[in-house]
Parts: structure tokens; C-alpha cells; sequence
């Protein structure tokens, strides 16, 4: 089974609302389906509630939660 990754997908905060997340969504979804993908898996972060709506009007289902810190270091 091979997964197709959507990643990375943002829009613009002032262009919000318009349809335009919606639109690259379908776009990048037909490109994975396209190519002969079986599922496709994307990631958001739990805080971004809107990107997660979207997702689930598209038809994604939570299927995993996973947790991870960042460290950032002072540049010397």
C-alpha cells in the first residue's frame, strides 16, 4: 500500500475564507489520486482548528495523534 503525503499546505491569513485552501486541497487530492496512490495522509497541528475542519469536509478521519517538541538554540 502505498500513501500519497499531502504537506505543508497554508494560505495567506488575509486570503483566508475565500476557498483557496479548499481548491489547493482538491488540487493536491486529485494529483495524489492521479498518480495511483491507495490513501492519502496529511498532518495538522492540533491548535490549527480550521485546517482540521476543512480536512474533515474533505472526507480525512483522524486517524492518529502524535505529540513532538522543537528545540530552538540560541545562534552564538
Amino acid at each position: 500500500m502505498e500513501n500519497g503525503i499531502i504537506d505543508f499546505v497554508m494560505v495567506n491569513s488575509k486570503y483566508q475564507g475565500n476557498g483557496y485552501g479548499r481548491e489547493t486541497m482538491k488540487f493536491a487530492i486529485n494529483k495524489c489520486i492521479e498518480r495511483g496512490y491507495d490513501s492519502i495522509v496529511l498532518g495538522v497541528v492540533k491548535w490549527n482548528q480550521k485546517a482540521f475542519k476543512l480536512y474533515k469536509s474533505l472526507g480525512f478521519e483522524k486517524i492518529e495523534e502524535t505529540q513532538f517538541l522543537r528545540q530552538f538554540m540560541d545562534k552564538e
